[in-house]
């Protein structure tokens, strides 16, 4: 967590929810979501701490991540019954699944940026 926010820091939080992003769907190409939340939650958690970024944007990005397995037919088990039944070939799944996760990435973390800090900074209790 600290190498990678090292490494992204100069791009600031958009930057480093990026590399959580990328870090989360390149372990879902071998691990299942479970296994991928377990290895990157506590990552998330040293990232939003040393970054002072919200935890809720780490966490939204790590669950967004992850349910980001479509790279490989052996990523999920709905991939493997469609890669048997559909006559595809291994490429075709990371032909198509490459686009959908650069697109889901172009739109979440923006407004992942954006909206969660928004409404964490407007839900913040007062006491009286």
């Amino acid at each position: 967590a600290t190498g990678l926010c090292n490494l992204m820091a100069p791009f600031g939080v958009p930057g480093v929810l990026t590399a959580l992003y990328v870090a989360t769907v390149a372990l879902g190409v071998v691990f299942h979501a479970t296994a991928v939340v377990v290895l990157m939650f506590p990552v998330c958690v040293s990232s939003a701490h040393e970054m002072h970024i919200e935890l809720h944007q780490t966490l939204a990005i790590l669950m967004i991540g992850a349910g980001c397995q479509m790279l490989t037919p052996v990523s999920y088990q709905t991939n493997l019954m469609a890669f048997s039944a559909g006559n595809y070939q291994f490429t075709d799944f990371a032909k198509l699944g490459s686009g959908v996760i650069v697109a889901i990435g172009a739109v979440t973390i923006p407004m992942v940026c954006h909206n969660i800090a928004r409404s964490q900074a407007a839900s913040v209790p007062t006491l009286i």
